[in-house]
């Protein structure tokens, strides 16, 4: 009898296994969820004014220039989608897109937490980094900051995924890990040009 117990226990324990992996990724989603709603109606009730940054930045998303003299251009480009999106050009509407790459960042880290380790992990980090001081200031702000951890993850998501996903890579054209560099690059370095005639 005792056999048959330890059999049945020995079958279950995958099932069990997979139902708690199961409840810390649905923890982890519904946290990134419902922090991300939270900080975007924190963002409506906001009453303060854009910062000079945010201001240049917002001016430099209408242009759709590719970049200033100090500054990338993503963060323009960033701002100017969001300001398309939403139809506005509010303090609330410049910076809708902080929270919401913020949020994405966190789910990224959920993935590569999950393609890594475990769930359990995985969960705790996106928590952990979705709660940071600065990633919640960040959050509140939209800055050349905020989308650069969301293109550090992505990156090492496509160098460090599965020898499946490696191989189909190794086959394609286009490699991801290099594009998410790049675009993380558009988004936090500048090409300055010396001063002088041109």
């Amino acid at each position: 009898m005792q056999n048959a117990a330890s059999m049945h226990e020995a079958a279950a324990l995958p099932y069990a296994r997979a139902n708690e992996q199961r409840q810390w990724m649905t923890f982890a989603l519904a946290a990134i969820v419902l922090v991300t709603v939270l900080r975007v109606l924190g963002l409506a009730f906001n009453r303060t004014d854009l910062f000079v940054d945010e201001a240049q930045y917002w001016l430099w998303g209408r242009e759709m220039a590719f970049g200033a003299y100090s500054k990338p251009p993503l963060i323009g480009w960033i701002i100017r989608a969001a300001t398309t999106l939403s139809g506005g050009e509010s303090t609330f509407d410049v910076r809708l897109a902080a929270p919401v790459i913020h949020g994405i960042a966190a789910a990224a880290i959920l993935a590569l937490g999950r393609m890594i380790y475990d769930a359990k992990l995985a969960s705790l980090a996106a928590v952990i980094y979705l709660t940071l001081p600065a990633v919640t200031l960040g959050s509140l702000l939209i800055s050349t900051d905020t989308p650069m951890m969301l293109f550090i993850v992505l990156s090492m998501i496509c160098g460090g995924c599965s020898p499946n996903c490696r191989r189909a890579a190794s086959r394609s054209i286009i490699q991801p890990r290099p594009i998410w560099c790049s675009v993380g690059a558009a988004g936090r370095f500048t090409c300055r040009r010396q001063p002088g005639p041109i």
